[in-house]
This record gives structure tokens, C-alpha cells and sequence, in this order.
């Protein structure tokens, strides 16, 4: 898993158990890391952001579908 950090102060964890290590907003994190940052509310999926440009990219589509001739 991949998150984007978004905590105005960032976040801090302690990877190897005895220094903690403070991810910059802005950040990319992979692994339990990310899982803890989007669990704290600190960070969101990458797979979110990912879903959500693809979205914008596609023209909107009004109306009924058209019929189609065989």
C-alpha cells in the first residue's frame, strides 16, 4: 500500500522500533507505515487519488444511450 501524507505537521513513526521518524506532509510512504498514517487519519491512499483523476478525465455523458441497429 502507498499513502500521501496530509497531516499539516506531518507524521511520526518509529520504523525500527527506537527512533522516530517524522514523514513531511506531502510525503509518499509505502508498507505499514502508509496503513498506520491512513488509520490515524494522517494520509490517504494513493489508489484514491489515482481513482479520482481517472474520473475527471472522462467526458460526461447526458441523455439515453443510443439505440443500436443490427
Amino acid at each position: 500500500m502507498k499513502a500521501e501524507i496530509t497531516a499539516p505537521h506531518g507524521f511520526r513513526a518509529a520504523p525500527e522500533g527506537h527512533t522516530v521518524v517524522v514523514f513531511e506532509r506531502g510525503q509518499i510512504v509505502e508498507g505499514w507505515i502508509a496503513e498506520d498514517a491512513v488509520i490515524a487519519g494522517a494520509a490517504r491512499k494513493i489508489d484514491e487519488i489515482a481513482d479520482s483523476l481517472e474520473h475527471k478525465d472522462e467526458p460526461r455523458r447526458r441523455g439515453r444511450p443510443r439505440k443500436v441497429i443490427e
